[in-house]
């Protein structure tokens, strides 16, 4: 019984030692690396640009990890079928090829913390775009303003602009001449944080809020009279 299981252990390790499984193997650990090194631009973006979207952090990291663990077996069994050390060197040349791309694209102070979060900006650009521009978004915005008394508007209500930046609540605030434009919070295990647009009159002074990771508050000026927010416990 055990040399039936042999013989197919030696075939398959065989099969993955060969030439084809070792050019896919190197291919698909710089594909997936390559997106590894750009997840935290991508991750950031699709927040913004798809509100209530959900993390597929620690999906991608483990189909990373099983890359890459598949890519070191294969060339390794490579060593030990074809006798040669030289395999070990075309296993380490994406890593390498790798980490000159991500010195070359991100300077070494900067974190993949802090390039998802410079990336917020990038998918509430394309969100706004998408709504028809910066121009159509603050003018519906402040027309609502106007002609609303309320505090808290229904659905019904909201301009087509505020539903394409997949809104999912609306607040007025006459005293500070405020239009709060909240979008659903991204899913991930818990709920994380909210963003969501502050809109205001081009004239009119910053909103107010204390811009400090600290304190579970940001704010980022997307055009003239248009904040991004981020607030979280």
């Amino acid at each position: 019984m055990e040399k039936p299981r042999i013989n197919i252990f030696l075939r398959i390790s065989k099969r993955l030692a060969s030439i084809p499984v070792l050019a896919l193997s190197f291919v698909a650990v710089l594909l997936v690396g390559l997106l590894w090194i750009l997840f935290p631009i991508l991750d950031g973006a699709s927040e913004i640009f798809f509100p209530g979207s959900t993390s597929y952090e620690i999906e991608f990291f483990m189909v990373a990890v099983a890359v890459v663990m598949f890519h070191i077996t294969c060339f390794i069994l490579a060593v030990i079928y074809r006798r040669s050390v030289k395999y070990m060197v075309y296993m380490l040349i994406p890593f390498f090829l790798l980490a000159v791309t991500n010195h070359f694209l991100y300077p070494p102070d900067l974190s993949r913390v802090n390039r998802r979060v410079d990336s917020f900006k990038l998918g509430v650009r394309y969100r706004v775009q998408r709504a028809g521009g910066a121009s159509k978004v603050r003018q519906e915005a402040l027309t609502l303003l106007a002609e609303t008394s309320g505090v808290s508007l229904p659905r019904s209500k909201w301009p087509d602009s505020i539903h394409a930046l997949g809104a999912n609540a609306v607040k007025i605030d006459k005293k500070t001449g405020l239009v709060d434009v909240e979008i659903p919070r991204r899913r991930f295990f818990f709920w994380g944080d909210q963003f969501g647009y502050l809109i205001t009159d081009t004239n009119a002074i910053k909103p107010v809020i204390i811009n400090d990771p600290r304190s579970g508050h940001r704010l980022w000026k997307i055009s003239d009279g248009i904040y991004l927010y981020e607030k979280w416990p």
